[in-house]
């Protein structure tokens, strides 16, 4: 009887296939699980958006209060922007011309004359300028300190002065407007990221 020569090719066994259903289910979870983070983060969206709402509502509400308390104030009204508290106390006669029969400056137009008292409510000497303060009439013009005017007037200490804290000082800012211009409004900014505060000169 014949040997049958040996297989030159080693055998292997036979790979078991995979269960079925297995992978499905995974997939199922993995769908599954990416629907309940989508639903959670729907759901913190609109309560951040109903919340901003709110505070949106709240803000426009204070803002609004601001404002309102802006065009409350008028002459004799103390009235804070950053570390100066201002008070108008007297809309002075206009005039065509300051200073005297030697030294002085013609008016362009008119002499409006505000008289003011500063108190610095901070913690550290301030420098107080008449540059932060602007005159607007009912149009909404507005009109800067004439500082060279001021200088002629004995009483005006407002141009460029330090005030320590708890300190008030008392000053005269002067402005150049058209003369049929009224003036309306004061506007005073204590600093550069303060918010403005308005004084009504009508009332």
């Amino acid at each position: 009887m014949t040997t049958p020569p040996p297989n030159p090719y080693p055998s292997y066994p036979a790979p078991i296939p995979p269960k079925k259903g297995k992978g499905k289910k995974i997939a199922g979870f993995g769908c599954l699980g990416l629907i309940v983070v989508v639903l959670i983060v729907i759901i913190a969206s609109c309560a951040s958006i109903l919340g901003g709402g709110s505070d949106g509502a709240t803000g426009g509400s204070a803002a609004g209060s601001g404002e309102d308390a802006q065009k409350s104030a008028q002459v004799g009204d103390a009235v804070t922007s950053g570390n100066f508290e201002v008070t108008v106390t007297k809309v002075g006669k206009d005039k065509t011309r300051v200073g005297n029969e030697y030294l002085g400056k013609k008016a362009q137009g008119r002499f409006v004359q505000v008289n003011m008292t500063i108190k610095n409510v901070g913690d550290s000497a301030e420098y107080f300028s008449d540059t932060d303060v602007k005159l607007k009439d009912a149009k909404g013009t507005e009109y800067s300190a004439d500082s060279e005017a001021a200088a002629y007037i004995s009483d005006s200490n407002a141009l460029f002065e330090q005030i320590n804290p708890g300190n008030t000082n008392k000053g005269i800012v002067v402005f150049d407007v058209p003369k049929k211009v009224i003036p309306t409004t004061l506007e005073f900014q204590g600093g550069l990221f303060d918010s403005p505060i308005a004084v009504d000169l009508t009332k």
